[in-house]
């Protein structure tokens, strides 16, 4: 059909209700920038890892060192105060440090020092798709406003005003660490195709951060394993050895006397657990950071 013979008159534009979508963006832009309003809480694992690649992609300025890996150094990193704000995050929930470099690359941000964790999530198989998570014409609105921010979402503003106003009377249940270990036990390998796999994936992204002047390091942080998954930690030590021999790459692990660790489900420290590791983490990644000349505290 050639446009001279078109009939415009058969083209249906919703006017209206374009006009009524637009109307309302915009007053929910003006709400939350004339309100200031504060960001709203994150609810399920995708979103809290939506809010931290895109506040990592947001930033325009150069990164000083990022911490890559899953929630389990995400509770340490959690512990830190605001004068560590430029010792960014990217340590995404049911994740692992594979999720984080690949954000690294598609951001182009390469930081001064990399601290990598190394954990039983190396085992899972992982699908890596940023462009997905944050589609280039969504970063592209980034500056112009903040309604398209998960955070700023309606459910987010509405989830954090439930719970800092509304009585919670019932809590979800959560695995107990027997639970939790047996759990993972049946769903991670030890020293599988999958772990394997991921470890050839990181040691080329590990390269790639070095060819960008990136310092890389390692960081393990302690556990409350059974007998059978320190079987199968010994194995993985093996493993990581193999791929990423420790004569070549520093490593960081907990530099006090041997303890007991407190891990509500097996996996994750606790709080107070968690707050001294995190000091103990300071501790020896301050000479890193001085010598690759991070401006951080």
């Amino acid at each position: 059909m050639s446009l001279s013979t078109f009939n415009f008159k058969t083209l249906q534009i919703p006017i209206l209700q374009i006009t009524i979508l637009v109307a309302l963006t915009v007053a929910y832009h003006c709400t939350i920038v004339g309100t200031k309003a504060f960001p709203g809480n994150i609810h399920g694992p995708f979103k809290f890892n939506i809010k931290k690649i895109e506040k990592y992609e947001r930033s325009h300025k150069p990164a000083e060192a990022v911490a890559l890996g899953s929630s389990i150094l995400n509770r340490p990193m959690e512990q830190l105060g605001p004068e560590y704000r430029n010792f960014e995050s990217l340590c995404l929930v049911g994740s692992s440090a594979l999720h984080g470099a690949a954000v690294i690359k598609h951001s182009k941000r390469y930081p001064k020092v990399a601290v990598i964790e190394l954990s039983m999530m190396m085992s899972k198989a992982e699908r890596l798709d940023i462009e997905a998570e944050v589609p280039r014409f969504k970063a592209m609105m980034w500056p112009l406003t903040p309604i398209v921010r998960c955070e700023y979402q309606p459910s987010a503003l509405l989830l954090r005003y439930i719970q800092e106003n509304v009585p919670q009377k019932h809590e979800k249940r959560s695995l107990s660490v027997r639970e939790s270990r047996e759990f993972a036990f049946r769903r991670i390998p030890g020293t599988g195709t999958s772990f394997r796999d991921n470890l050839a994936r990181l040691r080329k992204k590990v390269r790639q951060l070095q060819r960008h002047g990136t310092r890389v390091c390692f960081i393990f942080v302690p556990q409350s394993p059974t007998r059978e998954m320190e079987s199968l930690f010994q194995k993985r030590m093996k493993v990581l050895n193999e791929t990423f021999p420790p004569q070549m790459y520093q490593r960081i692990t907990w530099s006090g006397p041997h303890r007991k660790w407190s891990t509500p489900d097996g996996w994750h420290l606790s709080p107070a657990d968690a707050r001294l590791f995190a000091d103990d983490m300071l501790k020896q990644l301050k000479p890193i950071w001085q010598s690759a000349g991070c401006n951080i505290p």
